[in-house]
């Protein structure tokens, strides 16, 4: 499975409500947020999160010393059990 990733704005202002890919909460108007346009086994598909839960996720990998010299950036199955739990306890979505 491969993802090309067509566009990426990083720091976009929510214009409607959303929902986070990272912490699965409400993206809420005004908010900055990620969104990704991507292609993933011949289907389209647009993936968003909030500006902190990509931080978040970048910072997990360089941490961990996932990503390489030429930027891999491995599966989510790959991504550190402590940045979900995080995510999901303290992002901006969190209960």
């Amino acid at each position: 499975m491969s993802v090309t990733t067509l566009a990426h704005y990083q720091n976009r202002r929510a214009s409607r409500v959303h929902q986070c890919m990272g912490c699965r909460g409400l993206i809420a108007v005004g908010d900055h947020y990620s969104d990704q346009r991507n292609v993933c086994d011949g289907a389209a598909y647009t993936f968003r999160e909030h500006a902190l839960c990509r931080a978040l996720y970048e910072h997990a990998y360089w941490r961990d010393g996932l990503y390489d010299d030429e930027g891999y950036e491995p599966a989510d199955d790959d991504l550190p059990e402590w940045w979900r739990a995080f995510v999901t306890t303290f992002g901006p979505g969190a209960p």
